[in-house]
């Protein structure tokens, strides 16, 4: 049989639960030399402790806990000094995680300490959305960076035209697309573009390298062209949203009030690139 004894209790009355100390399927409560031992469950104000001595758990303003440490409320870390969260595990291939959710959406900040970069991964709903690694890279998604140029030196017409930019150099990320000449921004920031031209042959005129944003022209270069061998670039830094859509084009026209020649054309060796800045 359990065994209390109680010097002084102060403060309590009778009837009601107000003032209970209850003791639920214990097999001892000793207190000795100011340690104290309990052998079962322990609940106090019904929910406000509950220690489930069957399975190991403690809850906090709940009677069920279903982790080892569970709390129905806020926690406030109160303390001088530099105040400190640790989530630690024991071997350097263990994945510490912390989530924070919302009904059934969830983000996970989850260590890769199991790959030799040691990356942070940003994780939601269990989907790999951004990491970073130990030396502050951020590796995922991949940096967006381009650059295209035409599988061969193109054959350009008098007039306006987009340029088939369709073999790509490098395409870190995968976001030019090389079938309609196309880079479109997997996420909002400050982008860097380049367009340049060199073009030899055809109608003296005007050359001018474009740059567009969602069909419209953001960038211009005007340039001369005498009929030999000239080029024009054109460059800029431009505020993209997501899924925004960059082109190249050319226009190539007659010093006579850009009368078009449709029996003129010309050789053009031109480039395409970009890169997220920030």
């Amino acid at each position: 049989m359990s065994k209390i004894t109680v010097t002084t209790i102060a403060g309590l009355t009778s009837g009601g639960d107000a003032n209970t100390v209850k003791i639920e399927s214990g097999d001892a409560f000793n207190v000795v030399s100011g340690a104290t031992t309990l052998g079962g469950d322990l609940t106090v104000d019904t929910n406000v402790l509950k220690v489930d001595a069957s399975n190991d758990r403690v809850g906090i303003g709940t009677a069920s806990p279903t982790q080892t440490l569970e709390t129905a409320g806020n926690i406030f870390i109160n303390t001088t000094g530099n105040p400190n969260l640790t989530v630690k595990t024991s071997g350097a291939g263990n994945n510490p995680n912390i989530r924070i959710q919302a009904d059934t959406n969830y983000w996970d900040l989850q260590t890769l300490f199991s790959n030799t970069n040691d990356e942070l991964d940003f994780r939601y709903n269990g989907n790999s959305k951004m990491m970073i690694n130990k030396e502050g890279l951020v590796t995922k998604p991949g940096q967006p960076n381009f650059l295209a140029r035409p599988n061969a030196n193109d054959t350009v017409a008098y007039g306006g035209s987009k340029i088939a930019h369709d073999e790509a150099i490098h395409n870190i990320g995968n976001h030019y697309n090389t079938s309609n000449q196309r880079f479109t921004a997997p996420v909002a920031g400050i982008y860097y573009f380049e367009h340049i031209i060199v073009m030899s042959g055809g109608n003296a005129g005007t050359l001018e390298a474009k740059i567009y944003v969602n069909g419209v022209e953001r960038s211009r270069s005007y340039h001369r062209y005498d009929g030999n061998q000239d080029s024009d670039r054109t460059s800029r830094f431009i505020q993209l949203a997501a899924a925004d859509y960059v082109e190249p084009y050319c226009h190539w026209s007659s010093s006579n009030l850009n009368t078009l020649n449709a029996g003129s054309t010309a050789m053009m060796i031109t480039s395409f690139s970009g890169y997220l800045m920030q």
